[in-house]
């Protein structure tokens, strides 16, 4: 479709998230690529309408932290609007009663990234049933951050 909505090269109805994602490619330059999923342990932080804090090193692949966007319907700009507003200074965010939204580069970064906080949400589900996690400081995950950027094989974010 383009970013009219106009389908293009398909007989298929487009997602009813296709304004969430063109929001993102209209107001981030930094964004070519959005990944949406309802992954179990990111919906289930999202129903609590909790962010995800950085209880693991690797949520720095969104920031110093994962933040959730507050509750809008499905398919509407109000979620849309919500998702950015939420995702400002992120390359993720968790959709209230919903699921999560990433964003990068290329399709195969904001994948990997939606992997990665998926990783990290498990494990601090897991963790907050024995107690409170510890959390990392904003040193550590802007250390975090900048240490990514040559962090395995190179991949543009």
């Amino acid at each position: 479709m383009d970013m009219q909505g106009n389908r293009v090269d398909s007989d298929r109805k487009p997602s009813s998230e296709w304004g969430m994602h063109r929001i993102f490619y209209d107001r981030r330059e930094d964004i070519d690529a959005v990944v949406h999923t309802h992954s179990t342990y990111c919906t289930a932080i999202a129903t609590l309408r909790q962010s995800l804090p950085a209880s693991n090193y690797l949520v720095a692949f969104s920031g110093k932290d994962v933040r959730c966007a507050e509750y809008q319907t499905f398919g509407t700009e109000k979620l849309a609007e919500s998702a950015f507003e939420a995702m400002r200074d992120r390359r993720a965010v968790l959709l209230a009663n919903h699921g999560l939204l990433t964003g990068a580069g290329t399709l195969s970064a904001a994948f990997n990234i939606a992997e990665q906080i998926e990783h990290c949400a498990k494990i601090h589900c897991i963790s907050s049933s024995f107690g409170d996690p510890l959390i990392l400081s904003d040193e550590e995950m802007n250390l975090m951050k900048e240490k990514f950027k040559t962090y395995g094989q190179p991949v543009t974010y």
